[in-house]
């Protein structure tokens, strides 16, 4: 999978380091992932959910962060779209919400 927008998440890690291992771990992961649907991610990633509009969200560090992400697996590309607390998860729509 081509995942765009890695400094999105290295700038998180910045001020949240303690979510850095985690969110290179996902990275890695996904990256050598070859998804073609949403049961694909599924069953490398039972917790994660989908919300609509083509988005994705995962829970990081044991549920301490979630990242959203916008999918199309037909391209094989992860737009990252969200990164942050719960709180601030909370605070925004997950089928809108993006970074471009």
């Amino acid at each position: 999978m081509h995942i765009i927008a890695r400094p999105i998440l290295k700038n998180f890690c910045l001020i949240h380091e303690d979510a850095k291992d985690a969110l290179d771990a996902w990275w890695s992961d996904v990256k050598f992932s070859d998804w073609s649907s949403w049961t694909d991610l599924k069953t490398q990633y039972p917790t994660a959910s989908p919300v609509g509009n083509n988005r994705y969200v995962f829970n990081i560090k044991g549920n301490e962060y979630r990242l959203i992400v916008k999918i199309n697996f037909l391209a094989k590309v992860i737009f990252i779209c969200f990164v942050g607390t719960h709180r601030d998860y909370d605070k925004v729509d997950a089928r809108t919400v993006s970074y471009e």
